[in-house]
C-alpha cells in the first residue's frame, strides 16, 4: 500500500486518492470529472502544489509548529485558506479551521494494523466538502510523515 485512501460514506466509495509510488508524494484522483493532482514542489521546500486538470489551484504548506495550511482557489479564482492542526494528547485528532479560526471539520484517525482511516465530522456544510477532505487527509498523512521523520 502506497498510502492510497478512499473517501466513503455509509460504505459507498465517493472517490479514491492514489499515490504514484510510495516515495514520490505525488497523488491523484478525479472529482466531478476533474483530475486532481497533489505534487511536492521539490524535496526541500515542504510545499505541495495542488492541480486541477493541470492548472495550479492551490498548495499545502507547513510551519514550524507543524500546522499545515491548505490554500485553494475556487472557480471564481478566490483563494480560501484552511489550517489543519493536530490536537489531543493520548488520542490525536486533526482540526481543520478557516483562516478566521472557525473550526470547519474534524478528522479522527481510526488506526488498525493494516490501514490508517479517518472518521470525519463536518462542522460547516457550506464547504467544498469532498475536495477539502482530499487535501486534509493528504495533509494528515504528511503530518505523520513529518513527525516520524520520514
Amino acid at each position: 500500500m502506497k498510502g492510497d485512501f478512499k473517501v466513503s460514506e455509509n460504505g459507498r466509495k465517493i472517490l479514491e486518492l492514489k499515490y504514484k509510488n510510495w516515495y514520490s508524494g505525488i497523488a491523484e484522483t478525479y472529482l466531478d470529472r476533474e483530475k486532481i493532482q497533489l505534487k511536492p514542489k521539490n524535496w526541500w521546500s515542504g510545499k505541495i502544489e495542488i492541480f486541477k486538470d493541470s492548472r495550479k489551484v492551490g498548495e499545502i504548506t507547513h510551519n514550524s509548529k507543524l500546522h499545515l495550511s491548505i490554500t485553494i482557489e475556487n472557480k471564481d479564482q478566490i483563494e480560501k485558506t484552511y489550517v489543519l492542526k493536530s490536537s489531543g494528547n493520548w488520542k490525536i485528532k486533526f482540526e481543520v479551521s478557516s483562516d478566521s479560526g472557525e473550526k470547519v471539520m474534524i478528522l479522527t484517525p481510526v488506526n488498525s494494523w493494516k490501514k490508517l482511516n479517518f472518521d470525519v465530522q463536518v462542522l460547516d456544510e457550506n464547504l467544498p466538502l469532498e475536495e477539502l477532505m482530499i487535501y486534509s487527509a493528504y495533509a494528515c498523512k504528511l503530518y505523520y510523515a513529518y513527525v516520524s521523520g520520514g
